[in-house]
């Protein structure tokens, strides 16, 4: 092996343990298996429908999400730190970890994204209420391991190892990967950018909660927090756009001139200072649209086989293990999170409404009724019973009354023509 070639390492692997397996891929555990990768992204989908249910009480799913991601966080620096310790002691066989370690990052990266996207989604869906804060705290520190074990690549993994990793491929795996920068390696650096910021952003949402004390309720953490970044935004403001009306002095000799050179200047000042942030982001976006495009779409190989959305793993769906997960996930959403709640939801709608017309029967049974009234109702049955009442089909005998008088209400009646 000379200084910038590696061994020949195929990209798309084929999903078997035969050889040649230069990487190990036999060695990946069923955990990254394709029945338990569905079963652990219908979690994560199944802890959004909870968070826009706005759902109260224990979210097993989003425990299950967050035990899983760790899970696979741990297993990620197990492996990298067994690797880096074989390749240390200048052991050929450190390369029979890579597999392993890429099926644990693809797991511990988009499981990290995700949790990153609710955090940043809370705040817009939670509408304040305090289930969505403890959502939101419980996705804090489950993040923590993630974070930490993207970081660890920084220091664990260097040019030769990371281009034998199959997790997040541009355009595959090169047959002689070279040392050195390019696009191919790019997802590396971010991955380590991204996993430093969010590892300091969630320390920093503890620090502040804490700061606050955990006997505070949501209410309050939520105003001082809203408060705090209201206060750095309007600090921002003021340093970087003054008002045109403040310098004053400036305009004294000539205001229409002056204003207008101030205002083409500023104009100036602020267009350099958000060009770079701007382009940077739209360079950003650009680039995952690309890297999605040439690593998922383009390549004319199944989504197991790239290494991008779903980890690389030997097992088949068609396995018990495999299957059995997916249907533990199957029934876990749409059976537990969803079916169940919308039937108990129903049901509570029909014994409300049921309790609802019980009640009001028995409301109009306990109208109290006039003596007189209740002994024509009597009489009047008596009769009918009998065979001798003389009151026409389908007319009461409370509607009928003596001549020259009127009923003016139930029990009521009245002479008709008196002064």
């Amino acid at each position: 092996m000379t200084n910038n070639t590696f061994p020949t390492v195929y990209m798309h692997l084929q999903l078997n343990t035969s050889s040649p397996d230069p990487i190990g891929f036999g060695n990946v555990s069923g955990f990254y298996g394709p029945g338990a990768w569905g079963a652990w992204f219908l979690t994560y989908c199944a802890s959004w429908y909870s968070l826009c249910a706005h759902k109260t009480g224990l979210n097993a799913n989003t425990w299950f999400y967050v035990i899983a991601l760790n899970g696979a966080a741990v297993d990620h620096l197990r492996h990298l730190y067994a690797l880096s310790a074989l390749k240390f002691a200048s052991d050929p066989g450190w390369i029979k970890e890579a597999a392993s370690i890429g099926a644990a990052f693809t797991i511990t990266w988009w499981g990290h994204c995700g949790i990153l996207l609710q955090l940043f989604a809370i705040p817009f869906l939670s509408a304040g209420s305090v289930p969505a804060f403890w959502h939101g705290f419980v996705l804090v520190i489950g993040t923590l391991v993630p974070a930490l074990s993207t970081v660890t690549i920084y220091w664990l993994v260097d040019d030769e190892i990371g281009a034998h990793i199959p997790a997040l491929y541009w355009k595959g795996m090169s047959l002689n990967p070279a040392i050195g920068w390019n696009a191919d390696r790019f997802i590396y650096y971010f991955t380590v950018v991204l996993g430093f910021w969010s590892l300091g952003t969630a320390c920093s949402i503890l620090i502040l909660y804490c700061a606050h004390g955990i006997r505070y309720q949501l209410p309050e953490f939520w105003e001082e927090t809203c408060k705090l970044f209201t206060d750095v935004f309007m600090f921002l403001k003021r340093m970087l756009w003054p008002r045109l009306s403040s310098p004053r002095q400036v305009g004294a000799f000539n205001p229409d001139v002056l204003k207008l050179v101030y205002s083409m200047v500023e104009t100036l000042l602020m267009f350099i200072f958000m060009l770079p942030p701007v382009m940077s982001i739209w360079f950003f976006l650009i680039g995952v649209c690309m890297y999605i495009n040439a690593a998922y779409f383009t390549k004319g190989s199944s989504p197991s086989q790239t290494c991008f959305f779903m980890p690389c793993a030997p097992q088949s769906i068609a396995e018990l293990d495999q299957a059995l997960g997916l249907t533990a996930g199957i029934f876990s959403f749409f059976v537990v999170e969803v079916g169940y709640p919308y039937l108990q939801r129903k049901k509570r709608q029909r014994r409300e409404r049921r309790e609802f017309e019980q009640e009001t029967a028995r409301r109009f049974e306990l109208l109290p009724m006039p003596a007189d009234e209740q002994t024509e109702v009597l009489v009047e049955a008596i009769q009918q019973a009998a065979g001798t009442s003389h009151t026409p089909v389908g007319v009461s005998g409370r509607d009928t009354w003596a001549a020259g008088t009127r009923r003016v209400n139930s029990g009521i009646v009245v002479e008709e023509g008196r002064a």
